[in-house]
This record gives C-alpha cells, sequence and structure tokens, in this order.
C-alpha cells in the first residue's frame, strides 16, 4: 500500500492581496471609571441613610416586635418538642438545648431593647431555618405538605426582608444613648 503526503501540492505563487486590519476591541473602562460607579453606590447608599430616622431610645420598629414574638414561640416549640418525648438520639438533647438558648436569647435582645446583635443572630436563625425547608421540599411526598412549606420560607422571607431596614435603623450612630451597644 502506498503512503499519501499530508503535504498540500506546491501552489502557484500568487501575490497576496493584502487584508485589512482588524480594529481593536473597546478598550477597558479606565480605572478611573471604576472609581466613578463606586462613588455613585456609595452616594445612594447616603442618599438612603439620610432617609432613615434613627431610633430614639427605647423604641422598637414593628418588624422586630413581631420577630421577637416569632423566637419566642420558636423557643417554647422546641421545648415542647422536647418534653413531648421527641426521641431523636443523644444529639437532640444538646441541639435542643443550644437552640432553644440561642432563640430565647434572640428574643430577649429583641424585645428588651431592639439589640443589634440580637437582631442580626435572629437573622441567621431564619436563614438556616429557610435552607433547611427549601432542602425539606426535596422529599415532600404530598402536594399539600409542599405548600406549607412553601408558605413557611414565604413568610420566614418576608420577615427576614422587613428586618433589614429595622437593622439599618438600629445600627445608626447618632442614636442617642447608642454608644454601649
Amino acid at each position: 500500500m502506498g503512503r499519501r503526503s499530508r503535504k498540500k501540492s506546491a501552489a502557484p505563487a500568487t501575490r497576496a492581496v493584502p487584508q485589512p486590519k482588524p480594529q481593536p476591541a473597546e478598550p477597558a473602562p479606565p480605572r478611573d471609571a471604576l472609581a466613578d460607579r463606586y462613588a455613585r453606590s456609595r452616594e445612594r447608599d447616603e442618599a438612603v441613610r439620610r432617609t432613615l430616622e434613627p431610633l430614639p431610645e427605647g423604641e422598637r420598629p414593628g418588624a422586630v416586635t413581631v420577630a421577637a414574638i416569632v423566637a419566642f414561640v420558636m423557643a417554647v416549640a422546641n421545648i415542647v418538642a422536647a418534653v413531648a418525648g421527641a426521641t431523636l438520639g443523644s444529639n437532640a438533647i444538646g441541639y435542643t438545648v443550644m437552640s432553644t438558648a440561642i432563640l430565647l436569647g434572640c428574643a430577649g435582645g429583641m424585645w428588651f431593647g431592639a439589640r443589634y446583635w440580637a437582631v442580626m443572630g435572629f437573622m441567621v436563625v431564619l436563614i438556616f431555618q429557610i435552607l433547611s425547608l427549601s432542602f425539606a421540599l426535596i422529599r415532600v411526598e404530598r402536594w399539600w405538605y409542599a405548600l406549607l412549606v412553601l408558605v413557611a420560607i414565604g413568610l420566614l422571607g418576608w420577615m427576614f426582608w422587613k428586618l433589614i431596614r429595622a437593622l439599618a435603623r438600629i445600627q445608626m450612630p447618632d442614636r442617642p444613648g447608642a454608644a454601649g451597644r
């Protein structure tokens, strides 16, 4: 069997037609443009901060009040579930005690003075609840269970959203008497 050469046969020499040079692409925005965008973002943030009113001493936003009540109810539900005899193993007791203590601490901190750390801690608890309920949707067997879980996720997400603005008002630096918080 013969071998074929993969080389192309020599073509007659022709004069190459000059091709137009491609135009360079848009140059990357200079660093000043990026700095301008950050400056505009900071200006928008400052405009929003100017619209917020600091909380007077002893005031608690409505969202924080509702969150304190929900945290207390969740802590009581933990205790009731533990007393009712939910036998989940030896690790369940430690988890129940710890989660109940966290919820009671957050509820107390939100109820007695709208503390920043309490609101932030409860928002972390809300995120974990939303994530665990979202993962629970994978194992749902009946459609109405899924509907209940979706409603719970929606309500917890709404509460989280409402706490964001309340948290911004709580952390404002010119709040009277807020130096010790």
